[in-house]
């Protein structure tokens, strides 16, 4: 599986990203307490560097990055290779929900990531996962906030989620690969891209990218099949 099978396979099911949260949570539940339990020394330094990167970081690309590499190296340290597949899936999948985290936040967000390391590096697999959750709580009402001020603002909202009027996943086809590559140059500026455009089993080119707007597209070459 691929993230972009996996994404197709939430769009053909009306998954929105929200029902993935939970999946997210159980696997970093279950890499913090196997990297508890393991004692992986090399990325538990990995994230340690990442807890000093995100206490002096300036702004939030910088805060962010290393929050990312944090919870890499969690995965990572959990020495499982299925957590460390599906977590680099989810975490592609669930960019578009990644907000800029508010300044007078950062240094509580840096608290419960200190909590996971040193339940990780004192080999307390117990309360390893119940630092996750911490963690994980705090996102949800992170989360919750950021919908109640996207909706003072007039923000509009599908499945929950705040996505500036446009739906959360946006397909788009175009007859040839030069038009679909002309939408995709368009639309990769300020983007992060999930899956690169690219030839695929199915298409000559398919790709998918969330737009600095917060709007996944999923671009792909129209294939005519015969009868």
């Amino acid at each position: 599986m691929t993230g972009d099978a996996l994404a197709m396979g939430m769009m053909a099911n009306n998954l929105d990203p929200g029902s993935m949260m939970p999946v997210r949570v159980g696997l970093k539940r279950e890499a913090g307490r196997q990297a508890a339990r393991r004692g992986d020394h090399i990325n538990l330094a990995r994230m340690a560097v990442a807890l000093d990167t995100m206490h002096q970081s300036v702004d939030d690309h910088g805060f962010r990055e290393a929050d990312r590499v944090f919870h890499d190296a969690l995965v990572a340290a959990s020495g499982v290779p299925g957590l460390q597949f599906f977590g680099e899936i989810l975490r592609n999948i669930l960019t578009a929900t990644v907000r800029e985290v508010p300044l007078d936040e950062r240094d509580h967000l840096h608290g419960l990531h200190v909590e996971i390391y040193e339940a990780v590096r004192d080999g307390d697999p117990d309360r390893a996962m119940q630092a996750v959750d911490g963690h994980f709580d705090w996102l949800d009402n992170a989360i919750e906030r950021g919908r109640s001020t996207a909706k003072g603002e007039g923000g509009a909202f599908v499945n929950g989620w705040p996505v500036h009027d446009r739906t959360f996943f946006q397909p788009d086809r175009g007859e040839t690969l030069a038009k679909v590559t002309g939408y995709w140059n368009t639309l990769a500026d300020g983007a992060a891209v999930i899956e690169p455009l690219a030839a695929s089993a199915w298409s000559p080119g398919f790709g998918m990218l969330t737009d600095r707007f917060g709007v996944t597209w999923v671009l792909d070459v129209q294939v005519e099949y015969a009868d």
